[in-house]
């Protein structure tokens, strides 16, 4: 590892616990590497789009399964997850603008978006 090449760098990480399944920070730093990446963890506390979390997590666990002595090509390409079905109510509700209608028209289009939805 890096920090064992280098004498000027030492490699700290993060005290953590377990509540419910989730990582919880706590305000104190130890020495030595983490034993696991906590980077999944904050990014779906960040708000980062479970579609990019998934993409993540193949990756790490691409990466893990190589030896510790390379890293890999961080940046290869993985195969896409699969798309989300579409859904034609809310494809609908995209190009709405509902400042611009009128009571009747509203009304109209929820009848519309309920049909959409049941199809």
């Amino acid at each position: 590892m890096l920090f064992e090449q280098l004498q000027f760098l030492s490699c700290q990480c993060n005290c953590r616990r377990w509540y419910a399944r989730q990582a919880r920070h706590l305000h104190a730093v130890k020495p030595g590497p983490a034993n696991q990446s906590y980077g999944l963890q904050v990014a779906r506390l960040a708000g980062i789009p479970s579609s990019a979390i998934t993409l993540a997590r193949q990756k790490l666990q691409l990466l893990e399964q190589q030896s510790t002595q390379s890293q890999g090509d961080l940046f290869a390409e993985l195969p896409r997850a699969a798309e989300p079905e579409t859904n034609a109510a809310l494809d609908a509700l995209d190009d709405i603008d509902p400042d611009e209608l009128t009571p009747k028209q509203a009304l109209e289009l929820l009848y519309r978006l309920k049909q959409l939805a049941k199809s």
